[in-house]
């Protein structure tokens, strides 16, 4: 099995960040698509939609499960493009959460600029970002050990 991940440059509030997400699959011309389920009629839900947006998925394929979640009913192509217009204003929603989010990250990160294990190489520390459901969605922060940094003008604006 592969792993996808496609990764994109955002400006936000004047701050540039790089973003890098995981995607489901690709089609048969090397598109990205997302696969969501659900056993709601609603598959795709707004926060789907920010992330095709950042990761540049082409296709969702939507999933319609059992109530229990264990059989595929239907499938269903959506067009990313589609999706996004149809939910055009939920755009300024997810801005809001993220410059609300923008504003926490910036804080801990002022907060926790360098680790000792980290600064004896002198290199700089990234850090993985998630969601801790059990704690209201707010973000949680770890050291992502797993990931190098590539060194100034490797990656082209």
């Amino acid at each position: 099995m592969g792993f996808f991940a496609a990764g994109t440059t955002v400006a936000i509030d004047g701050q540039t960040f790089f973003v890098v997400s995981e995607v489901d699959a690709t089609d048969s011309h090397s598109n990205l698509v997302e696969i969501k389920s659900s056993k709601t009629e609603q598959i795709v839900k707004h926060s789907a939609v920010l992330q095709i947006a950042l990761n540049g998925s082409e296709h969702i394929l939507g999933c319609k499960l059992d109530d229990s979640q264990t059989r595929l009913l239907s499938v269903k192509w959506f067009s990313a493009e589609e999706i996004q217009q149809d939910h055009e204003k939920s755009f300024t929603q997810a801005g809001q959460h993220v410059r609300y989010m923008l504003r926490k990250v910036s804080d801990f990160l002022k907060h926790n600029k360098s680790d000792a294990k980290h600064e004896e190489k002198m290199e700089q520390v990234v850090w993985k970002l998630t969601f801790d459901a059990s704690n209201g969605k707010l973000p949680s922060f770890e050291i992502a050990t797993d990931v190098e940094v590539l060194p100034a003008g490797h990656i082209a604006d």
